[in-house]
């Protein structure tokens, strides 16, 4: 939106040129997404410890994870509002940002109908298995098939490896579209389970988010794609914007360890929870 809004007027003032840059609106993505999650967390978190948004543990899982019983949770809330508010800025409208966007919005709903149900219903069960399953497959069937059915489909079913531009092989229709299906739901359900344990979805995202980052950018440009041999496909550079977005959720994932850790040790204080501060009256001895 910002390059559509203040780049024609580069000749008014130079700044905006920069804005042509996919690194500099990249770096201002993760920044603003970063930003804004600080700006909103303490709100969320605030007003989910109000109304009683909070963490149910699996008995069943280790005894170390029972400390976080009564974390406010569905903190993806304010990392989803973050990340779009940054993609809305700082992206270009091009077909592959409205997919992606998309993608996020669609799985994070699936996210959020899974915390409502543990929050409703206080368990850590949510979304049956089978009907959470359905739903993955089918978003991901739909993403699927918008992507090959793009505006330039020509690239999108090549079998590339890296650092070799010819493609090795084309993929059948219907063989593609599984496989990308199979990708999207694998990755749900390998972040979904490695976010069980604390820190560990965002180490594992940091070594997968930043080679895909560069990726989309070199990708994206003709000089570097054919310089390194990599296949070029004309706007993929824009996911760079995406991805950046998204990734400040590693730098907010620190933050959100020290809000945790203070609410837990609120509640230890108070007496586990026992006082009463529905109404925000409270201050933390912190």
């Amino acid at each position: 939106m910002l390059f559509s809004l203040l780049y024609p007027l580069r000749d008014w003032f130079f700044g905006f040129n920069l804005l042509k840059y996919i690194t500099f609106r990249s770096l201002m993505a993760f920044f603003t997404a970063f930003l804004l999650g600080m700006v909103i967390a303490p709100y969320f978190i605030r007003r989910f410890s109000q109304v009683g948004v909070k963490q149910s543990i699996r008995e069943d899982g280790p005894e170390t994870h029972h400390v976080k019983a009564g974390t406010p949770t569905m903190g993806g809330i304010f990392v989803m509002v973050a990340a779009l508010l940054s993609i809305l800025l700082w992206g270009m409208p091009v077909y592959y940002v409205w997919v992606t966007t998309l993608a996020l919005v669609l799985f994070g709903l699936i996210g959020f109908f899974d915390d409502y149900l543990k929050v409703r219903f206080k368990n850590s069960k949510g979304i049956a298995e089978g009907v959470k399953f359905s739903l993955q497959v089918g978003v991901g069937l739909l993403l699927s098939v918008l992507v090959v059915l793009n505006p330039d489909p020509s690239q999108v079913l090549l079998f590339y490896v890296p650092i070799y531009d010819k493609p090795l092989f084309v993929w059948p229709m219907w063989l593609g579209i599984a496989f990308y299906v199979f990708t999207m739901v694998a990755f749900s359900n390998a972040t979904n389970l490695s976010d069980g344990l604390d820190g560990l979805a965002s180490g594992m995202g940091i070594i997968l988010y930043i080679p895909f980052g560069i990726f989309a950018y070199v990708i994206g440009n003709a000089i570097a794609a054919q310089y390194l041999k990599f296949p070029y496909l004309p706007g993929a550079g824009e996911l760079a914007v995406v991805i950046a977005s998204w990734s400040s959720r590693f730098a907010g994932d620190g933050v959100g360890s020290v809000a945790a850790f203070v609410f837990q040790m609120d509640e230890a204080y108070f007496g586990n929870g026992k006082k009463d501060f529905s109404d925000g009256t409270y201050s933390s001895p912190f």
